[in-house]
């Protein structure tokens, strides 16, 4: 039995992309709007950045936030095993992964919400909750990420 589990299978899909100058109002405006805490910054074709809500609302000035990312993110290539960027991403205090295909293309983001879902997730079967209480977690979830999002 294969057990090894993918990232693009719990990353969060198709997320809102920045700009190195976009102002930070309209990134926190963007992150309201769309219930995430994490944008990959763009410039043209490739990733150049990470911006958190923290780190734009840590920030004191209006810079562009191509002056507040965090330069160089981690990047991973879909198909990376989810235990090898849970890994990385606790041991090197990383708040997100951003996934990719072999042509840079961004696909999704994983963050340490998703990984809460899963271990939440993993928990509860392993505490041999019944299948009604793993439907209420679903259902708690769709209605989590109707209305808050990552």
């Amino acid at each position: 039995m294969n057990t090894a589990v993918e990232i693009e299978k719990h990353m969060t899909k198709y997320p809102v992309l920045a700009t190195p100058d976009m102002t930070k109002l309209q990134a926190l405006k963007l992150m309201k709007t769309f219930h995430f805490r994490h944008l990959p910054v763009m410039e043209e074709d490739t990733i150049v950045g990470v911006v958190s809500q923290r780190d734009l609302l840590q920030a004191t000035d209006s810079a562009p936030i191509g002056n507040l990312m965090t330069k160089n993110p981690y990047v991973v290539r879909a198909g990376t095993l989810l235990s090898e960027v849970t890994y990385k991403m606790a041991s090197e205090k990383y708040g997100s992964a951003v996934v990719a295909n072999s042509s840079g293309e961004i696909l999704g983001i994983f963050t340490t919400t998703d990984a809460l879902k899963m271990l939440t997730w993993y928990l509860a079967k392993e505490e041999k909750e019944s299948e009604l209480g793993r439907e209420r977690l679903i259902e708690e979830w769709f209605t989590w990420d109707a209305s808050m999002g990552e």
